[in-house]
């Protein structure tokens, strides 16, 4: 049980990046990793050094500028602007890109059929039996909670930071 939630904490935490692990890009390697992270987004969204908030849609990293088709403040489309623009980077203090939340909704699942499937085989075997089936039905359980638990996980997403920069 206890390697259980080992590995269960290791993976958490793998997958989890926290704010205070953004990186600060300073040389060419943090750039290109804070292009990558951009790339492919259809939008993303900007935080300024005076704490407005923007969506920039078909946004790429130019340089040590953000280039984007338009935006729209906090998200609103009724103050929209058009037309290709650069935003420093100096300018930004923080950036986030959506993701799918795939990985955590198969940790949930993994661990609620893991738990299920065992809690069924103790309480529907008589009390005779040994229960050596008991891992095998988690391990089964755990199979299936984690495809369903990522396929329900992949239709939610949310915001995560990948720049945040020091003050």
């Amino acid at each position: 049980m206890r390697a259980v939630m080992l590995l269960v904490t290791l993976v958490v935490a793998g997958t989890t990046r926290l704010l205070g692990q953004a990186v600060v890009p300073h040389d060419s390697a943090a750039l290109a990793d804070l292009a990558d992270q951009i790339r492919g987004q259809a939008r993303i969204r900007v935080r300024l050094v005076n704490d407005a908030e923007l969506e920039l849609f078909e946004p790429s990293l130019v340089g040590r500028s953000l280039r984007f088709a338009r935006f729209e403040p906090g998200g609103q489309p009724a103050g929209s602007s058009l037309g290709a623009q650069e935003l420093p980077l100096v300018e930004v203090s923080r950036i986030q890109v959506r993701k799918s939340s795939a990985g955590k909704g198969a940790i949930i699942g993994l661990l609620l059929g893991a738990v299920t499937l065992a809690a069924v085989n103790q309480a529907g075997s008589p009390p005779q039996w040994d229960h050596s089936e008991t891992p095998l039905f988690a391990l089964l359980g755990g199979g299936l909670g984690a495809v369903v638990g990522a396929l329900v996980g992949s239709s939610f997403r949310s915001w995560n930071t990948i720049y945040a920069a020091s003050r």
